[in-house]
Formats: C-alpha cells, structure tokens, sequence
C-alpha cells in the first residue's frame, strides 16, 4: 500500500468522507500496534484480534479511497483547482498585506529618522530618511515581495 499524501481540503464532496474514514481506520490500527509491542498472554491474543480487524478495515477503506480517487476523476481536478486558485489568491492577499505594513514600518522610520531637535518635521521625504538602513531594508523587502507577487502562478499545468 502506498502511502495516502491527501489533504482534505483539495478533495471533492464525494471523495474527502473516505479519507476521514480511511484516516480513522489507520490511526486505529497503529493504537493497537502500540498496545500489542506492550501486551502479555492473553491480553496479547486479544489485541493481535482486534489488530488483524483494524487491518482489515484499513485495507477496506484504502482500496474504498482508491477507487473513489478513480472514479471521480473529474470531481478531484476541479476540486484541486479550486484549492489551487484560492490559496494563490489568498497568499496575493497576505503578500499585499505584508508589503503594506512594510510600506508603512519604512514610512515610520523615515520620520524616526527625519526627526531633528529643534526642526520642523512634516515631510519625511529628505536625505536623511533616505540614508536611514531601516528604511532601504524594508523598501528592500518591499521590493522582494513584489517579486514574489509576480512569481506567482496564475494556472496549472
């Protein structure tokens, strides 16, 4: 059996009960792996039952997933689809979030930087707000996530 990599959220309505099902049916059967490496006598009978059941119903319900991811061919590219475009979608948002709150931490430190006792300070936009390394730093992760942004897949293969 090969391993089962699945996530539930890429699946379709049709497929993703047998995966819990086959996931239930795993776990179960490695507690009672773990229970038969500490049991003794009869309780060790008892449990090598119950673990050859468990296996069963493991093999049943991986063969049940296999067949599902089989049978519904055209269900699971769509479902993966729309898995795949909302989580780009959603990393371009947070990547915009981010550049934002960089934007804003730069603009900030320009006025950190900008701030002289004894001057006025309404316009951030001076040398020494430029010279600031804080602030090229964060235009310089500004500009990296950006790149990001356009690195972005906008389809499958």
């Amino acid at each position: 059996m090969r391993p089962v990599t699945l996530t539930p959220d890429h699946l379709p309505a049709e497929v993703r009960p047998l995966l819990d099902e086959y996931a239930t049916a795993a776990r179960a059967e490695g507690e009672l792996q773990k229970q038969l490496s500490v049991s003794r006598g009869e309780a060790r009978a008892e449990v090598e039952a119950e673990l050859e059941l468990a296996t069963t119903a493991r093999t049943a319900a991986y063969t049940a997933l296999e067949t599902a991811t089989r049978d519904y061919v055209p269900q699971m590219r769509q479902s993966s689809a729309n898995a795949f475009f909302a989580s780009v979608e959603r990393a371009r948002s947070l990547i915009a979030e981010a550049e934002a709150a960089l934007r804003n931490a730069a603009q900030a430190t320009a006025l950190h930087a900008s701030i002289r006792d004894g001057k006025t300070n309404v316009n951030t936009d001076n040398e020494r707000a430029a010279r600031s390394k804080t602030r090229q730093d964060l235009m310089r992760n500004v500009s990296g996530l950006r790149d990001v942004l356009g690195d972005l897949p906008d389809g499958l293969d």
